[in-house]
């Protein structure tokens, strides 16, 4: 699998202003508002759907099988330069859909809720079947469409695509960068399909037991991304996410050191005050 790294002028700058929550899936947003508020937040917001489809149409013997064929099964990249040879992956079309025991239901509902009509404009639809075996590691922090390129062309047809996942098992995650580039990750339920744009940035995740999913690619016309092509985040802005990461940790713990001191500061205040009213009280009932 080809890949590009970029050094991101807009990632290489850590901001620590507060920013509006990006986490839809804790808003009440429909996905037709999502669309609205994802335009300007395109590298960290996503939508979950849920109850995408009911994964029972799915038969998971025959997923396994398909993506473990010798001829067409492959397997992807772990990191840039190292594998662990343990995240496989098989392309769909439309002739194995029809072979596959719920996919064209899938493919259907895809086309459905993506429509030109739901979306403005048309997007060609790619899919994948993706798996994980036991003990397969983590992924490296990348976009699948280019997310930072002088080609202005290119960056509008990237924030018009979208990337979905699928999850027909339990346990199925992703890592993602929150609104401080801060590396969270999200649980997936079976049925629940995740939307985001194309720039969004991600990681497949580690997983200790096999986990099979069905990936996405909505693509705008004129959209940039070169096939079995993956854009990396630099390494040396991975290894500032994780020190970030720490960094808001203390100081979100001094913060609350900080809470509690000025807390115990006001009750020590408010007992003295109570003290010096009662020795005024003591000394007027002597006076009696």
């Amino acid at each position: 699998m080809m890949s590009k790294t970029y050094k991101s002028k807009a990632y290489n700058r850590i901001r620590l202003e507060k920013t509006s929550t990006l986490l839809l899936e804790k808003t009440e947003k429909s996905f037709e508002e999502w669309l609205q508020f994802s335009k300007s937040r395109a590298k960290h917001s996503y939508y979950i759907m849920n109850d995408f489809i009911k994964t029972d149409c799915f038969d998971l013997v025959q997923l396994n099988n398909f993506v473990h064929h010798n001829t067409f099964g492959k397997v992807i990249f772990q990191e840039e330069n190292s594998n662990d040879n343990k995240r496989l992956q098989r392309i769909l079309n439309e002739n194995t859909a029809t072979r596959l025991s719920g996919v064209s239901e899938l493919y259907g509902k895809m086309r459905e809720t993506f429509s030109e009509k739901t979306i403005g404009y048309k997007l060609s639809l790619k899919g994948n079947l993706l798996k994980s075996l036991d003990g397969c590691g983590k992924q490296r922090f990348h976009s699948d469409n280019p997310y930072d390129t002088d080609d202005e062309e290119k960056v509008q047809a990237t924030h018009d695509s979208f990337i979905c996942i699928l999850a027909v098992e339990e346990g199925t995650k992703l890592y993602y960068l929150d609104e401080y580039k801060v590396s969270r990750f999200v649980n997936l339920s079976k049925g629940q399909l995740l939307v985001a744009r194309g720039s969004f940035i991600h990681a497949g995740s580690d997983y200790d037991l096999s986990n099979i999913r069905f990936h996405f690619y909505l693509d705008a016309p004129k959209n940039g991304r070169e096939k079995d092509s993956t854009y990396f985040l630099d390494s040396a802005f991975e290894s500032t996410i994780q020190k970030y990461r720490y960094e808001l940790f203390f100081m979100k713990r001094k913060e609350n050191i900080l809470t509690a001191k000025t807390k115990a500061t006001a009750n020590k205040e408010k007992i003295i005050d109570q003290l010096s009213k009662a020795r005024l009280i003591k000394k007027q009932l002597n006076k009696i």
